[in-house]
């Protein structure tokens, strides 16, 4: 397991220029198990990929309701409109993760007159090197009130660039926090502990909504998310693991959401087709673990952090 450190940071708000933060100090955090373990002398059922093939006739009937994807890059697709033309005839709500300050703002003109469209003020970690100078200045100026993706990542491939990704996430956390009633949706790979920290320590887990996007790391940071009063955004893919599906049955039922990451590759027409079919896998995937009635719980609580109810 890798070790992780507290993060250690001032208070002045990064206005202007993005400060390089090096994350040198993220320090050791101890990694406990949480529901990963069945009772000695039980006999558990593992979920699987097929499972959702065998979920009973009515949570059949509940996928033809509505599903909405919590987590997709609609700007990714050359036929985003086409996609979330269809999405609003089947009432699918959509919030559309971009990955730049300018993806932005080009699909929030893009996506202007789609009522069922919320689409996210994007900063992803994979792009920092694209992170503009007075980002707050930029945040101030167009006050989204959704704001993803953005993160950390810390895999092999990504962990240079970790002074920049920490500094582009802290800016946007605090600036977060100090607007308040913010909706984040957040990209955590090999830094949930450091994520949460910027995140606690900027006050957006008391004054935001904060969503992490297919989450994978350690089980204690798991729980200390719950507790911190996150919500976690579920697709098959996540779902596809058993640490996935264990994760699942240890998030109460109200912190669970949707959500496909499609498509899969950038700069290609997609199909809302597959958007849904992939929406519905998770939700049969999630009722299996959880109980048919989880599927109108997770409708209602996308609906309220979207606004469309």
């Amino acid at each position: 397991m890798r070790q992780k450190s507290q993060l250690s940071f001032g208070r002045n708000a990064l206005r202007n220029v993005l400060r390089p933060i090096t994350p040198s100090t993220l320090g050791a955090a101890r990694f406990g198990s949480l529901a990963l373990r069945s009772q000695r002398g039980t006999t558990r059922q593992k979920p699987s990929l097929y499972a959702f093939r065998k979920t009973s006739a009515d949570t059949m009937a509940t996928m033809k309701t509505k599903l909405h994807d919590m987590h997709c890059h609609l700007d990714f697709m050359t036929n985003g409109k086409e996609v979330a033309t269809q999405a609003a005839a089947a009432g699918t709500l959509l919030f559309a993760n971009t990955v730049t300050p300018d993806g932005w703002l080009a699909a929030r003109a893009r996506f202007a007159g789609f009522g069922n469209v919320r689409v996210g003020f994007g900063m992803h970690p994979w792009w920092t090197s694209e992170a503009p100078r007075g980002i707050v200045d930029l945040l101030d100026e167009h006050d989204p009130a959704h704001v993803g993706e953005i993160g950390l990542d810390f895999g092999t491939r990504h962990a240079s660039t970790g002074p920049e990704q920490v500094a582009a996430f802290t800016a946007i956390a605090r600036w977060a926090a100090e607007q308040g009633e913010k909706l984040l949706s957040i990209h955590a790979i090999k830094s949930a502990g450091d994520v949460l920290t910027i995140l606690q320590d900027a006050g957006a887990l008391e004054s935001c909504t904060c969503i992490l996007h297919w989450y994978s790391g350690p089980s204690d940071q798991l729980k200390r998310a719950i507790d911190g009063g996150c919500y976690f955004s579920c697709g098959p893919r996540m779902l596809a693991t058993k640490r996935g599906r264990e994760y699942v049955k240890a998030i109460p039922a109200t912190r669970l959401l949707l959500e496909t990451d499609d498509p899969p590759e950038q700069g290609q027409p997609y199909s809302y087709t597959a958007l849904r079919n992939n929406l519905a896998q998770a939700g049969r995937q999630i009722a299996a673990i959880k109980g048919d009635e989880v599927l109108a719980v997770i409708d209602e609580t996308a609906r309220k952090l979207l606004g469309a109810i």
